[in-house]
């Protein structure tokens, strides 16, 4: 069998795809979209998070300083969400 002859095969066997005729995608066409996800307090953010005297100058005296230590500074800091991170720095 050609390669024409596979193309016309093809194409008899296809023409009506994705159109009126074809029930499979009427079907598909007819189907309602499915209502989005409700997630209940999403994005909720504690409220002192807009405070911004929220320990200032703890966060500056949090600065490496040039003098070198033999063992790490573990610093607990608290993120915008309230949680908290711990740091090692070494230095």
């Amino acid at each position: 069998m050609a390669t024409e002859d596979i193309i016309a095969e093809f194409e008899e066997a296809f023409k009506d795809r994705y159109t009126e005729k074809d029930e499979d995608y009427k079907v598909i066409l007819a189907k309602e979209d499915a209502p989005p996800p409700v997630v209940p307090n999403f994005g909720s953010l504690s409220s002192d998070r807009h405070s911004h005297n929220d320990n200032t100058r703890s966060k500056r005296s949090r600065s490496r300083s040039r003098s070198r230590s033999r063992s790490p500074e573990t610093l607990k800091r608290k993120g915008i969400y309230g949680d908290y991170s711990y740091f090692v720095f070494y230095y």
